[in-house]
């Protein structure tokens, strides 16, 4: 189970421990914490619909030393390897990694992530996941290990498209971005556009250097692209509004 985001402090027997729990639990949710003084606690679910949702019955007790929690934990019952849009709105809550593990309709663990740590995968060959994984994933990261600036992130799943949700548009000033004319872009800038996303705003990217970009497509590996090509579809250009005038620095060579 490939897991490019788990906090450094997981140990896998903790891991498996978790793993197990959602076995015994399913088809309800499990619902748990890793701690770094004794490992995985499994916690009681006492949401009145435990097949579809989770609430930790003993969440303020275990939480009480946040010092202690490494990230919190629950189950998919459903199959889904994705965080829902509630699972992002619950994890910014917390301010704590999450983990997850993806069940298939026999209660077997097919899949475990993590997102919310500070972990940053290699920008270039990750697999995709939505919401944790993605092309916003892909921004947010370079902008943190090229300028040291945190992007905050915003809640989503894959349906977005399908439910009209133009999340770049929506939030880009809130990121404190500020639109710039193409003529402007330069490495480390942001260029927007549709991917058949039915005229949605759907897709993100780095400009790298004055050939290529990085950036994430669904169900690929994250990688290197022609410039040229893409900005035929993706011209919104942003800029971070603190490097307004100049540009940004000139992002690292990667390899």
């Amino acid at each position: 189970m490939n897991c490019p985001r788990q906090p450094k402090d997981l140990q896998q027997k903790d891991i498996e421990k978790a793993l197990e729990h959602a076995r015994r639990e399913f088809p309800k949710e499990a619902c748990g914490v890793f701690t770094r003084s004794i490992g995985y606690f499994p916690c009681t679910n006492i949401d009145p619909e435990p097949n579809e949702n989770f609430c930790m019955k003993e969440y303020f007790q275990v939480t009480a030393n946040r010092d202690d929690i490494i990230a919190l934990f629950h189950s998919h019952t459903n199959g889904e390897k994705s965080p829902s849009i509630a699972d992002m709105h619950f994890q910014q809550s917390t301010a704590m990694p999450w983990c997850v593990a993806v069940l298939d309709s026999t209660g077997n663990p097919v899949d475990f992530f993590s997102w919310g740590s500070d972990v940053i995968p290699p920008l270039i060959g990750r697999e995709y996941r939505s919401g944790s994984m993605d092309c916003f994933s892909l921004i947010r990261d370079a902008y943190k290990l090229w300028y040291d600036i945190n992007l905050p992130d915003f809640p989503r799943d894959k349906h977005f498209i399908d439910k009209g949700q133009n999340i770049y548009l929506d939030n880009y000033s809130y990121a404190h971005f500020r639109l710039i004319t193409p003529k402007m872009l330069k490495p480390g800038d942001v260029i927007l556009g549709s991917v058949c996303g039915r005229g949605i705003i759907n897709h993100g990217a780095v400009v790298l250097n004055e050939q290529e970009i990085i950036h994430h497509l669904a169900e690929r590996l994250s990688c290197r692209a022609d410039l040229n090509r893409w900005f035929r579809t993706m011209n919104v250009c942003l800029r971070y509004e603190q490097f307004a005038g100049n540009g940004p620095p000139r992002p690292p060579k990667l390899v």
